[in-house]
């Protein structure tokens, strides 16, 4: 009741990405962010995956074939440096199997995850339309499969790092790719950086944001808010390079690289 109420109120709310009546749109942005602050503190996890899921059913444009088939720039260039040529690839967080596609087409042995049924359903039947003997399986939401397996090289789908709430689930998600890669494996995670943050979102009020969803949190006591978390209506968080940095290497992991200039990503070596 409480998911439903959130989305129907976020239907009417100006978009919040950045705009040329910003100026106008103060007072809105205002409240927006109290809004926001104040339901990342009321909503537990199983909300925020009904939310998730919700708001994935109906973005159309993640069901179209001609979408599945799109290999953006900066992951064709970061596979093509780091991953091992005609290696094994787990992807979690595929969606509907777009990158799955692209791997697959340019020789990797892909093994795609998504605990999204409609999108599961939707690649699967992609797949079969294409000829490509390849089956997106579930999995749970943040979480790596149950597999005896080991990969060349994991996929963290495009942006559903930054779906992730919680550092220390961050870090459990990427300590168990750890175990599932081979030695000098390399993991590929995307995210939505503080320079997409500066570009986009800067009506955003952050740290107001955190500050009432702690207050509700606590009042609710749940979970803490953390600095850069924010409903859009999805729980999303923006990442600054540091942080990135940071907890990878905690979980066992050298980066490689870090890229925000079309898309936030970084590339991780699995150190032993």
């Amino acid at each position: 009741m409480l998911v439903s109420f959130f989305l129907f109120i976020q239907r009417f709310i100006p978009g919040l990405r950045k705009n040329a009546f910003g100026f106008f749109l103060k007072p809105v942005y205002f409240l927006h962010n109290i809004w926001i602050g104040l339901f990342l503190g009321v909503f537990n996890r199983n909300q925020l995956k009904d939310i998730d899921d919700k708001a994935y059913r109906k973005r159309n444009k993640y069901l179209s074939y001609n979408y599945n088939k799109v290999y953006h720039l900066w992951e064709k260039n970061a596979v093509e440096k780091y991953f091992k040529g005609n290696g094994s690839v787990l992807i979690i967080a595929v969606g509907a199997g777009r990158e799955a596609y692209s791997l697959y087409k340019s020789g990797y042995k892909v093994f795609p995850y998504e605990s999204n049924e409609k999108l599961r359903e939707f690649g699967n039947e992609f797949f079969t339309h294409e000829q490509i003997p390849l089956l997106i399986e579930g999995v749970e939401r943040n979480s790596m499969p149950d597999t005896d397996k080991t990969f060349d090289g994991i996929i963290i789908g495009w942006g559903a790092y930054t779906h992730v709430r919680g550092r220390d689930v961050r870090i459990k998600l990427l300590k168990d790719a750890g175990k599932l890669l081979n030695k000098d494996g390399v993991i590929l995670i995307s995210f939505w950086s503080w320079r997409f943050y500066n570009e986009r979102f800067k009506q955003l009020n952050l740290h107001r944001i955190e500050k009432i969803g702690n207050w509700s949190a606590r009042l609710f006591r749940n979970e803490p808010v953390e600095f850069g978390d924010v409903l859009t209506p999805e729980f999303t968080r923006f990442f600054k390079d540091e942080e990135i940095e940071a907890e990878l290497k905690e979980a066992g992991f050298e980066l490689l690289q870090f890229d925000d200039v079309q898309y936030g990503n970084a590339v991780a070596r699995k150190m032993n």
